[in-house]
């Protein structure tokens, strides 16, 4: 059986109606009452003439082409497939006659005696034919955008990363429609030459969505992801106080997420935060009215976040909170930002800071969340080149950290606004500002994204802060060079991805394994000649596999990642000092 003759077989209506939608899906089932033409076996493919338009239907079915002008999945070639179905129904194969001198079959020994049962192993959850059709499906896409690059994408890519978005939707499979949707929102930002678009980030969301499809096809993972959080009843009252806010908008989702201090001392969980997002995958976006805050508040956000609130029947997941009906504000005052509970929770010392930081879950962002004070700002900039603002804060230690935030249309006001309060720290070097902020590693520096910013908090800086003697050994001070060959390595994954696999440059794989050998990183040293090997069976064959290509980029990858995680605080520590 061909593999256009399985994607047919597999393509049902909800497969055709998220390859184009619902409306289109309606009227090629109406064509197809009237429909008369032909299908014609091409090779891998199959040629249909239906409705005076000549359709070639290739594997998977979105790669499907029209002689007619749209550049996207048109009624035309839906209405082929489900002719093409239409005719392999009618032409279903017929059993294979037996011969007549077949020999009598014989009868069958006598069952041995089955063995006492034992105790069997909690089994795997079963995944559906279909959830694995659609994994080879997304990672032959996948292995598709390597194979092409960026610089020879298709105008209709980032459909049919929707397209499988939809498709994955439809099987369950949370975390592969997630990444999908990035993805197509990713490629986005390059169409419109954006400077948040960065290809190392799209580069590590693709190869990660590779290594989870390529764990499904293989039965190394069943877990799908959810689509919903589960969250679980708070124990007891849970007392907070409204921080600020951030608006979220150019992605999947827009909207703002809110952000409250936890009162209570005593808890693992100091921050929590709100979201109130919605999705924006198939409508364009509109301003959003002002909402009716959660937890029968009464009263509209805005006015929520200058209050200091107890809730009662709290549901919480992690650092999330559940805007659940159940959940009601039983006390709401003013909130008053000047207090102990909000003081004891400031970072004064970068080193410190970026040793708490060490220790979190970075997945989570409340995990991330902190406040910062500096002792003063160095510098204040816009990086056109970036395209972000960048603001250099000094620590009473005399080390360094910057804030940053990347341009958007929803960022100008803001950034006008910390432009205005640069100018007033370099003016002014004793005012003492307190930043709400979310703190990463990004390229082996610590790095600061501000949410909000007070000047009214009194801060005790205490004593200077003494770094655990691990962190301060000899040998740590070559860690910034090694990252510095790991964003050498990921920098040619990125021209790789940029070209494609026809157009990878020749000899800078094997000049960089022979850099890792030399440094004593014999696997990372195999792991870059395996990729180059790929690429270049790739560039030199007619039938190589850009599967096979994918699969070696994402290991390459995954140790890359694994190796900035392990130097992350020891570089950012030498980098603050310098």
């Amino acid at each position: 059986m061909s593999a256009i003759t399985d994607a047919l077989r597999a393509a049902d209506e909800s497969y055709l109606v998220g390859m184009s939608n619902k409306g289109l899906y309606k009227r090629a089932v109406k064509d197809l009452e009237s429909a008369d033409g032909t299908v014609t076996p091409d090779g891998d493919t199959l040629v249909v003439a239906v409705g005076g338009e000549t359709i070639t239907l290739r594997d998977p079915l979105w790669e499907s082409t029209c002689s007619c002008p749209s550049r996207s999945i048109c009624r035309h070639v839906l209405t082929a497939i489900l002719f093409a179905q239409s005719r392999s129904d009618d032409a279903e194969e017929e059993p294979e006659p037996i011969p007549e001198d077949a020999p009598e079959p014989e009868s069958e020994p006598e069952p041995a005696p089955a063995p006492e049962p034992e105790p069997e192993p909690e089994p795997a959850p079963v995944l559906d034919d279909a959830v694995f059709t659609t994994a080879a499906d997304g990672y032959a896409l996948c292995a598709e955008v390597l194979c092409r690059g960026l610089v020879r994408m298709p105008e209709n890519l980032a459909e049919h990363l929707e397209a499988a978005a939809v498709h994955a939707h439809a099987q369950k499979m949370a975390i592969a429609e997630r990444v999908f949707r990035e993805l197509s929102g990713l490629l986005g930002d390059m169409r419109e030459r954006r400077a948040v678009f960065k290809t190392g980030y799209f580069l590590q969301r693709l190869t990660r969505l590779a290594d989870h499809l390529e764990g499904i096809r293989s039965g190394r993972i069943t877990e799908l992801g959810d689509f919903r959080r589960t969250y679980t009843d708070h124990r007891g009252d849970l007392n907070l106080l409204a921080l600020g806010e951030r608006e979220v908008a150019g992605g999947e989702y827009e909207g703002k997420v809110y952000y409250f201090l936890n009162l209570d001392a005593a808890s693992d969980q100091t921050f929590y935060s709100y979201s109130d997002l919605r999705p924006v995958f198939y409508e364009s976006v509109k301003p959003r009215r002002s909402i009716t805050a959660p937890w029968n508040a009464a009263v509209p956000m805005s006015k929520l976040m200058e209050s200091r609130l107890t809730l009662v029947r709290a549901k919480v997941c992690g650092g999330k909170l559940s805007g659940s009906e159940k959940t009601e504000i039983a006390v709401r005052t003013k909130g008053n930002l000047n207090c102990e509970e909000l003081r004891r929770q400031i970072h004064t010392d970068f080193r410190e800071l970026a040793v708490w930081l060490s220790g979190q879950d970075r997945h989570e962002e409340t995990n991330r969340l902190c406040l910062v004070c500096a002792k003063c700002c160095t510098a204040s900039r816009f990086d056109t080149h970036a395209q972000e603002l960048r603001m250099t804060l000094e620590d009473a230690a005399g080390d360094h950290v910057d804030l940053r935030v990347g341009y958007r249309k929803e960022t100008k006001k803001f950034i006008e606004e910390l432009e205005r309060i640069g100018r007033i720290m370099l003016e002014k070097p004793d005012a003492d500002y307190v930043w709400l902020c979310l703190a990463d590693f990004t390229d082996g520096e610590l790095v600061l994204l501000p949410l909000e910013v007070y000047n009214f908090i009194a801060v005790d800086r205490g004593a200077l802060y003494r770094l655990p003697p691990q962190y301060e050994a000899r040998e740590n001070v070559r860690a910034p060079e090694i990252l510095e060959f790991l964003e050498e390595v990921e920098d040619w994954l990125c021209e790789l991805l940029q070209s494609g696999l026809r157009a990878a440059p020749d000899d800078k794989g094997r000049a960089l394994a022979d850099k890792a050998a030399r440094c004593g990183m014999d696997g990372l040293s195999d792991l870059i000649l395996a990729l180059t090997a790929e690429a270049e069976g790739y560039r030199h064959t007619m039938h190589a596999d850009a599967q096979d290509a994918l699969r070696a980029m994402t290991k390459l990858t995954r140790y890359l990642a694994l190796g900035r995680e392990k130097l992350a605080l020891i570089c950012a520590l030498n980098t603050m000092q310098q």
